[in-house]
């Protein structure tokens, strides 16, 4: 036993795996075997591997991850067991993506195992599973395991084909396989071909053998063994789930297999999941079976030499199908299937039987006639019908070989036929008859219907093919919707034409059937008819029905043509008997039925038409037709006459138009008009009457084109049709020229155009017979409007395209023979109107299109005789002149050529240039005029360049072309002087030239420098570089043409020093020239900066540096200007204080360094200024430098013309600033001649002013000129820093003037000079030297001397209104010089200055108000200009504000009334406001009580408003009015008090009395910080002016509600705000509206309840919460917070509960009050609590809380003032004072007075404001209390 079982062992080992171990095929193996060995042996050896190898129920291997895996694969939870199957296919079987094997981890013994277990579970249970992810990824694994273990599987495989197993359900694996290719999810099907293609070809591997036989027999067997279990889902899934061992029996015969299963699963113990998963499964598993039945007989299909299924020798069966299935009828056990899913899947295996397996149907002992006929009768579904009747119609025809007639007889005996028996015809008519009447039941129509027909032609007799007719006609009623009724009636008309046109050859058919159809053939007829109307009366309808009806169209068409045919040639068909009736009656029934003949009715019958008349084209059918023949030519001719002719003569549509024009194409023109038919409605029945009575008229109308371009070309081509039909020249050429003639009575030229359109392109045959005078006439009038309609250009483009169309037709331009329609007679006309010698050139058009001239000139390409040479460049001359489009298109044709483009550049050229410099012309232009001339003549030189750079290569200087480039015209332009209007000409064409010249050329127009300086000066003429900065933007920028501003230096200095050479510095060009130059050197260079000041504004001072801030580093300083590196402070390091250190962080090397520095190695600026500039930028200016000093400065500085003096001083100024003249020193050197100048300038200074007669014009002029070369530009920019560069010391100036006045009051000696321009200049040179003057003991004198000088400038008899600026101008820079060499000199005491400082600011600003007559001038310029002393006096402003407000609150409160009125001026009114706001914010009193005066205007308000009232109130209002005047300047109450809602009209007046208004709060609050009784006053003040509400009238409608934002509230009224007031008044508007709230809360809460608009309620509302109630309790809390009046009061606030809490201790009693703040405060009011207070009475902090609530939300208080007033009351109270029983308060909120009236009832004491109200509100003379009356 042993020693067997150790053979079996090694027989096994041998023969199992290590077989297994290649690829090898173990079949192949075996065959090779066989050679050697006997076949029992090898027989033997297969056995025995097969007997050790099979499926497993169990893992036999040892792999723990296979064991856990495969444990998980029975798990229920279909996502566990999919990721199980996946593992193992990754684990086990691993293969990349196009499925080839990858090295696996575990052993073929392993894999083997693996798959022998895992096939037991893919046949069993995986392939079953109802979750698609399973299958699929069981069927990967079996297609990996395939290409890793092909023999194992190969031989698995075949054990269960061949049944060789012990254990498993029903069917096979490769059946299984097989089928899921026919699964409906995509992805399963894919994979299921993917693993069958690996089974196909692994059994083709592995043996010999063809596997066809054996798929089929595998296939079939799976299929039978499914279709007998198929009952019910219950049956299927019991035969799946039990052992096949125990489902097999014995005895299978009669298919009783699936009733006598032994274990049957019971459906009463499942859940209703289990049901419907097992219903699933059957569905899916029975579906997919008969799909694989029907796969595989359509892959091996029967031929007439397989279907005879004769047995073969070796007992194996044909390729047939018949002997593989045992029992055949289980095919179809499910037609009469209750599932109808099931019944269509079944349909469609019999289709595919009866087509490729017909052996199955007619070698049966089953009747399957009658299974059909149950079908028919049964049948319900829609979804079914169109399988079934694919299969009856291929059942039947199966009966072919045997004769069709066989499929309808029922007697004969069919088995000798070797056929199945046929279908009852009667039955199955009754039956189909029956379905078609009901339309299939829903059945949608276009599917079924085209079966209808094949089935008609297979019925036996005529009476079953009328019977089938009319069933299937009366369908229609029942079909569902219209597209299914289309498709019904499509079949019935293809029906009843087969059996109109079908000849009657039959040998089959009887006799009596002739008669039958000869009975029935109108009613045949009358059904194609039918079809007809119902397509003619069918709806449009939707896109849906489109196919529906194009189809229906189609069908009647094709049977229209195929009658029409059998009508003419006389086939002997059922048609001939009613023909006759068919064409004279029934066709025209029809056509006049049809609705909405004119539109879809034509459309429908244009298509029948244009469909025969294609086809009979297609066919080459003649049009011939026999006389005494009816066809449907002859119907068409009918129909015409007697319908379409009524239409045609009342405005057809154009549907009508296409109808009649396909019934003349296809009936032919002669047969229509044959003179036959009788007719009203013309004089005859000839072409010629059609044309001129219908054709022409509706032609002629003048709204024809409005009926659309297609329907114009449509009525145009059917008239020339008719025309090409006459043949008769004389009648056609009289029909077209009465054509004409009514054309041009009336018509517009658009439908004419369209009508030549056609003519050319589709008729040219006509066009030799249409020549007419007429049409000539027609076409030179068309001429004339073009040309009226260039001097007129008032219509549109689409006019001027028509009529250039139209004239191109009629020269033939546009057509292909080039054929022309006019005669050449009318080309001179066209010639004189366009090249008229009266044309003027100096027109002045708007570019439009010249229509005749693009004809003109094309007809000179075609026809050169017409148009001779010098016509030809005239016309060209007048195209360039005019531009636009007409230019474009002459310069691109193909006629103009380089000859003619080198013609037209010289004279183009002559024009330019006499227009340029003829002053007769140019002085005609009219000032505003001269943009537009300038553009236009712009536009000619660029159009004449563009050409000269297009046609040769070597261009001539494009500017010299056109007349720019030519000096003397600059020169004269540069001498004109006064007269400008040359200038601006010049300055025009230039930039509209450039701006039409790329970019990147611009500068190529310039071959000498010397043109541009020119050009520059010019652009300069008012001392202004405006324009110069518009030419270089032009030229791309200072960045792109660096290299030109330097090549233009040179030639400017030598411009300028020829120009003092000639003694002409006095005229305006040597100033230009000046302005130039110092424009062009700034471009380049920077101002220098001397090396301690450059080094000062570029160090950092170790205190201010701080952590983040980004500075840059010198890395290595051994170099000079070496390279510095951006950095980023990370630390500030202060533990070596106070020497500081620092780690900075920095790139270098792509990575981020740390380094620590110290402060002298960190630098503000990437570069020193004065280094940062090239070497040839370094050359240039030592070229310069030199140039200046000795071609200018050193030889005309002592010329005796002070203008020339002025000049040089300029150059010389322009050199120091800029240059620095840092080169080499010494005597000889260009520094120490600039210095020697200078010496020269200082030193007629001081010998002016050290004679004994003082000559101050010659002072002036010396101080002038030495302010000038010392850095005051009067042509050129300020400079700061000239005398630092060339060491000027000015004290022998300023002691040469302390001598000269020695001792004597300044004012005095300057105002006895009587100069104040000599005063002015003293200013200027103070302003520019002060730097060397300022020291210790001068500061005084220098302050003193300003002081002086500038009020002598202040001086009633002062030079004028431009002197003025002048002086504020000078005056400001000296301020501002003052301030920053004080400074510097930090010793300075501010005592012996402060007094003169103050003067000197009331003094300029004084100046400041007179300059207010210049401006005035300029409000009504659309521009605002800033005047030259803007800039310097507000930077003056802003440093003495951020350096000593007292010096402007001084000059401030000395000029009130003068800066108010400032505020009128756009341009003065911000500065002015700024000045005022440090007044009114100062908290200083205006006047004491003693020395208020109410103007005239507040003593008429006050009267007014005291009118009526008692005496006490009265008082009380005039001690508002006088205290508000102590604080406020009398003009703001005055504008208080007169304020309305009409300032809105003018925008500056508007911002001018905001302005007023916010000073007045301003005041309002400094008045209430010094006193709260002040705000009180004041409060009460404005509220008796109404200003309150002016205010929201006025600024209301200016402010966007929607926008929330409060970071930048108070930026519009910073005095460093950018932008103008007049671009901001929104925030303007907002901040007044926040600051009259926070200052005003009371007079604003009443306003919002009272008088605020309701659609504006809420809006105010939202912006109250959102920016005023946050940003004011804010404000309010950091006043609290630096508020040193609250004592030991501790006070507490929150922004975010908004509560403020208060803290106060009195007589050992902590009293504590609650303020809550609401969102909505002061709309809404606070509410206080005082109830935490210990040790008082609940009345008494019940009068806390009433008084602080009362001040705060009655009397405009704020939190401090309640507060403050709060703990005085609480003072007094417990001092033993009572509070007020009005007011609840001991001090009165408004006038701070004790209650002083005493009740003589009940004692109680009142203020007597309080008591005074309460008497106004009650109306009674009462006490409050006791209520007796008051005495």
């Amino acid at each position: 036993m042993g020693k067997e079982k150790r053979n079996a062992d090694s027989s096994s080992k041998f023969t199992g795996f290590s077989a297994f171990a290649s690829h090898t095929s173990a079949a192949s193996t075996a065959v090779q075997l066989s050679h050697v060995k006997t076949s029992k042996l090898a027989e033997r050896d297969t056995v025995a591997s097969r007997s050790k190898l099979r499926p497993m129920p169990l893992f036999t291997g040892k792999n723990s991850e296979l064991i856990q895996t495969f444990k998980r694969i029975s798990k229920k939870d279909y996502i566990t067991k999919t990721r199980a199957v996946s593992d193992i296919s990754s684990y086990a079987y691993p293969c990349n993506a196009d499925g080839e094997p990858c090295d696996s981890t575990i052993s073929k013994p392993e894999q083997i195992a693996a798959f022998s277990h895992f096939f037991f579970l893919f046949r069993n249970k995986l392939i079953h599973d109802n979750n698609p992810s399973v299958r699929i990824g069981a069927m990967n694994v079996v297609a990996s395991a395939m290409a890793h273990i092909p023999k194992a599987c190969n031989i698995l495989f075949r054990l269960d084909a061949e049944n060789e197993r012990e254990i498993g359900a029903i069917g096979n694996v490769i059946g299984w396989i097989y089928s899921s290719q026919s699964s409906q999810i995509n992805e399963e099907a894919k994979i299921a071909s993917r693993t069958w293609e690996a089974l196909c070809s692994l059994l083709k591997d592995c043996d010999e053998r063809p596997i066809e036989p054996l798929v089929k027999k595998c296939i079939v067997e799976h299929v039978e063994s499914i279709l007998q279990f198929s009952s019910r889902a219950s049956n299927l899934a019991a035969a799946l789930s039990v052992k096949r061992k125990d489902s097999q029996q014995k005895n299978n015969d009669n298919g009783k297999k699936g009733g006598e299963l032994r274990s049957k699963i019971s459906t009463l113990s499942m859940s209703e999941s289990d049901k419907e998963e097992m219903e699933e499964r059957f569905d899916r598993v029975l579906l997919v079976t008969l799909r694989a039945m029907e796969c595989i007989i359509q892959e091996f299909p029967e031929t007439k030499s397989n279907s005879n299924l004769k047995e073969h020798a070796d007992g194996d069966t044909a390729e047939g199908f018949y002997h593989l299935f045992s029992n055949k009828s289980i095919l179809w056990k499910h037609l009469n299937s209750g599932r109808a899913i099931f019944r269509r899947a079944t349909f469609a295996l019999v289709s595919r039987i009866a087509q490729d397996a017909v052996s199955l149907i007619h070698q049966t002992e089953v009747n399957l006639s009658s299974l059909l006929l149950n079908v028919l009768s049964s049948e319900r579904d829609p979804a079914n019908f169109v399988a079934m009747f694919e299969m009856i119609l291929l059942f039947i025809s199966s009966f072919r070989p045997h004769g069709i007639s066989m499929a309808w007889e029922t007697s004969k005996d069919h088995n000798s036929m070797k056929c199945c028996p046929g279908i009852n015809v009667d039955g199955f008519m009754k039956s189909f008859a029956k379905v078609l009447r009901r339309a299939c039941y829903g059945s949608p129509s276009n599917f079924w219907a085209p079966i209808m027909l094949p089935i008609l032609a297979l019925l036996p007799s005529s009476q079953h093919q009328l019977q089938f007719l009319n069933s299937l006609s009366n369908g229609k009623i029942a079909a569902v919707g219209t597209a299914d009724t289309i498709a019904i009636v499509s079949a019935a008309a293809e029906c009843s034409m087969y059996l109109l046109i079908c000849t009657n050859k039959s040998d089959e058919r009887k006799v009596e059937d002739e008669d039958v159809y000869k009975d029935s053939a109108q009613d045949i007829s009358q059904t194609f008819l039918d079809s007809l109307s119902f397509y003619l009366s069918v709806s449009e309808g939707s896109t849906a029905l489109f196919a529906a009806k194009e189809h229906l169209a189609s069908v009647l068409s094709r049977g229209l043509f195929k009658l029409n045919n059998l009508s003419i040639d006389r086939n002997r068909c059922l048609f001939l008997e009613v023909r006759d009736w068919f064409w004279d009656k029934g066709i025209i029934t029809a056509l006049n039925a049809t609705e909405d003949f004119e539109l879809s009715g034509s459309r429908k019958i244009t298509k029948l038409v244009r469909w025969m008349t294609s086809e009979k084209s297609r066919k080459e059918v003649d049009r011939v037709v026999l006389d005494d023949a009816m066809s449907f030519e002859s119907t068409l001719r009918s129909f015409f006459w007697q319908s379409m002719l009524p239409v045609c003569q009342d405005s057809p549509s154009l549907e009508v138009l296409l109808l009649l024009q396909s019934i003349f194409y296809f009936t032919g023109i002669q047969h229509v008009f044959d003179g036959q038919h009788e007719t009203k409605m013309i004089s005859s029945t000839s072409c010629e009457a059609f044309c001129r009575e219908v054709i022409i008229p509706l032609l002629s109308k003048p709204a024809t084109s409005s009926k659309g371009k297609t329907w114009v070309t449509t009525m145009f081509n059917l008239f020339f049709f008719i025309l090409n039909e006459i043949k008769d020249n004389i009648n056609i050429g009289s029909i077209w020229e009465y054509y004409i003639d009514e054309v041009s009575s009336g018509s517009d030229l658009h439908t004419l155009f369209l009508g030549v359109s056609v003519l050319t392109s589709e008729w040219e045959e006509l066009i030799e017979s249409l020549h007419c005078h007429a049409f000539d006439q027609l076409a030179t009038t068309v001429a004339n409007d073009t040309e009226d309609r260039i001097q007129n250009p008032n219509d549109t483009n689409q006019i001027q395209d028509t009529e250039s169309s139209f004239l191109r037709l009629c020269v033939g331009l546009d057509s292909s023979k080039k054929l022309m329609l006019v005669s050449s007679n009318v080309i001179q006309p066209w010639k004189d109107l366009t090249i008229s010698s009266a044309y003027d050139y100096g027109y002045q058009g708007l570019c439009q299109r010249h229509v005749l001239l693009e004809v003109l000139f094309s007809l000179s390409e075609i026809h050169p005789s017409l148009i001779k040479p010098e016509d030809k460049m005239s016309l060209i001359k007048r195209a360039w002149y005019e531009g636009g489009a007409s230019f474009y298109f002459v310069t691109s044709s193909v006629a103009f050529d380089e000859s003619l483009c080198k013609n037209l550049v010289i004279l183009g050229s002559t024009i330019l240039k006499q227009q340029l410099n003829d002053e007769q012309d140019r002085g005609s232009i009219k000032a505003n005029d001269i943009d537009s001339w300038c553009h236009r003549w712009a536009e000619r030189a660029s159009r004449l360049i563009e050409l000269q750079q297009k046609y040769f290569a070597i261009a001539a200087a494009p500017l010299k072309t056109v007349g720019l480039e030519d000096l003397d015209v600059w020169r004269r332009a540069i001498e004109d002087g006064t007269e400008s209007q040359q200038r601006d000409i010049l300055f025009l064409c230039f930039v509209n030239l450039m701006k039409k010249i790329p970019i990147a050329t611009r500068m190529d127009f310039f071959p000498v420098f010397s043109l541009l300086v020119h050009m520059l000066i010019v652009f300069a003429h008012d001392f202004k570089t405006e324009r110069c900065d518009i030419c270089l933007e032009l030229f791309g920028g200072l960045d792109i043409n660096r290299d030109a501003v330097i090549s233009c230096l040179m030639p400017m200095v030598d411009f300028v020093s020829g120009r003092l050479e000639s003694a002409e510095g006095s005229d305006d060009a040597v100033r230009c020239a000046v302005v130039v130059y110092d424009w062009l050197v700034g471009l380049i260079l920077p101002k220098f900066i001397p090396n301690d000041v450059s080094q000062r504004s570029d160090d950092l001072e170790q205190t201010n540096i701080s952590e983040g801030d980004i500075i840059w580093y010198v890395a290595d300083t051994t170099r000079k200007n070496a390279p510095r590196v951006k950095a980023t402070v990370k630390k500030v390091h202060r533990d070596d204080f106070p020497n500081l250190y620092f780690t900075i962080q920095f790139e270098e090397s792509a990575k981020l360094t740390l380094k620590q520095t110290i402060a002298s190695r960190l630098k503000k600026r990437q570069v020193d200024k004065n280094s940062a500039l090239s070497n040839g930028v370094h050359e240039m200016t030592a070229l310069l430098e030199e140039r200046t000093i000795t071609n200018v400065v050193k030889k005309y500085l002592d010329s005796p013309i002070d203008e020339l003096k002025d000049v040089v001083a300029e150059i010389l100024n322009i050199s120091v600033s800029y240059f620095g003249f840092q080169g080499k020193q010494g005597i000889g050197t260009v520094r120490f001649q600039a210095i020697q100048a200078i010496s020269k300038l200082d030193q007629e200074v001081i010998t002016a002013l050290s004679s004994e007669n003082l000559d101050s014009i010659i002072l002036e002029r010396s101080l002038q000129s030495l302010s000038t070369a010392l850095g005051h530009g009067i042509l050129t920019v300020e400079s700061h820093f000239n005398t630092s560069i060339m060491n000027y010391d000015g004290k022998s100036v300023l002691d040469a003037l302390k001598r000269k006045v020695d001792g004597d009051d300044l004012s005095s000696f300057f105002r006895g000079i009587k100069s104040f321009s000599l005063c002015s200049a003293f200013i200027t040179w103070i302003g520019v030297s002060v730097s060397s003057l300022m020291t210790i003991d001068n500061a005084a004198f220098l302050w003193e001397l300003l002081d002086s000088l500038s009020s002598v400038l202040i001086e009633e008899d002062a030079d004028g209104v431009a002197s003025t600026c002048t002086n504020l101008l000078v005056m400001s820079r000296a301020l501002k010089e003052m301030n920053r060499a004080m400074v510097s000199t930090k010793d300075v005491p501010k005592t012996e200055t402060i007094a003169s400082e103050q003067l000197c600011a009331s003094n300029i600003i004084k100046l400041f108000i007179k300059s207010d007559t210049e401006q005035s001038s300029q409000q009504n310029s659309t521009e605002q200009v800033l005047p030259s002393w803007y800039l310097p006096l507000k930077d003056y402003i802003i440093a003495e504000l951020e350096e000593n407000s007292s010096v402007i609150q001084y000059g401030a409160r000395t000029n009130t009334e003068g800066l108010l009125r400032s505020l009128n001026s756009p341009v003065k009114q911000w500065l002015a406001f700024h000045i005022l706001q440090v007044s009114a914010c100062s908290g200083c009193i205006l006047f004491s009580i003693d020395q208020v005066e109410l103007s005239e205007g507040t003593t008429n308000m006050l009267n007014f408003w005291q009118d009526g009232l008692v005496d006490e109130e009265a008082i009380e209002i005039e001690e508002d009015a006088l205290n508000t005047a102590q604080w406020l300047p009398t003009d703001l109450m005055s504008f208080a008090e007169s304020w309305d809602s009409t300032s809105g009209h003018n925008e500056t007046i508007f911002i001018a009395d905001l302005l007023r208004w916010y000073l007045c709060i301003d005041f309002l609050d400094s008045a209430g910080g010094a006193n709260m009784q002040n705000r009180a006053h004041m409060t009460s003040y404005f509220g008796k002016t109404g200003a309150v509400t002016t205010l929201f009238e006025l600024v209301l409608p200016f402010i966007q509600f929607k926008k929330h934002d409060r970071s930048s509230l108070f930026q519009c009224v910073s005095i460093s705000s950018s932008e103008s007031l007049t671009s901001n008044i929104e925030s303007l508007c907002k901040t007044i509206m926040f600051r009259t709230i926070e200052s005003m809360p009371t007079l604003c809460k009443m306003w919002w309840n009272d008088e605020c608009p309701l659609a504006l309620k809420s809006p105010v509302m939202k912006f109250v919460e959102a920016i005023v109630a946050p940003e004011t309790l804010r404000r309010e809390l950091n006043r609290m917070d630096k508020s040193s009046d609250l004592g030991e009061m501790v006070v507490r606030g929150n922004c975010i509960s908004r509560e403020i809490s208060a803290t106060y201790v009195q007589d050992e009693c902590n009293i504590s009050v609650m303020i809550r703040v609401p969102h909505s405060f002061p709309l809404r009011n606070v509410e206080v609590d005082c109830r935490k207070t210990l040790g008082v009475s609940e009345k008494r902090w019940r009068y806390w809380s009433l008084q602080i609530m009362r001040m705060l939300n009655g009397q405009d208080g704020s939190i401090l003032d309640a507060l403050l007033l709060w703990k005085q009351n609480v003072d007094k109270e417990f001092d033993g004072v009572e509070p007020c029983p009005v007011c609840y308060s001991v001090l009165c909120p408004k006038t701070h007075a004790m209650p002083n009236l005493e009740c003589k009832t009940c004692n109680n004491r009142f203020h007597s404001s309080c008591l005074y109200k309460w008497f106004n509100s009650s109306g009674k003379n009462q006490c409050v209390l006791c209520q007796q009356p008051w005495s």
